[in-house]
């Protein structure tokens, strides 16, 4: 697995010697990772931009997209709260939602 977007600007900041906080420069790192890790699954690469959970099920919806799959990364009383991702889209998606559990140990 690549590593995250993140990690990429902060790579190429970090030769500089100075922080970069060009988002053209990291909207490109995310395009480039994004797209590197759609091609190792076979899949298609959409980059939204945006509220993240709002983006989503807006592009679902225009997509006619009949299953969406997230990773759940917080405890039941958290997601009870509907605070996250994973929530909003379980409530707000205009299809199916898969919610994944991260395997025991991890969190």
């Amino acid at each position: 697995m690549l590593a995250p977007p993140a990690f990429l600007v902060s790579l190429a900041a970090g030769l500089g010697g100075a922080p970069v906080h060009d988002t053209e420069v990291e909207k490109e790192a995310a395009e480039m990772w994004l797209a590197e890790e759609a091609r190792s699954v076979n899949a298609e690469a959409v980059l939204l931009e945006g509220h993240p959970a709002s983006k989503a099920t807006e592009w679902a919806a225009e997509a006619g997209v009949d299953v969406m799959v997230a990773a759940t990364h917080r405890g039941l009383v958290e997601r009870a709260l509907l605070g996250s991702f994973a929530g909003y889209l379980a409530h707000h998606a205009p299809c199916s939602v898969f919610l994944v559990p991260p395997e025991q140990g991890d969190s």
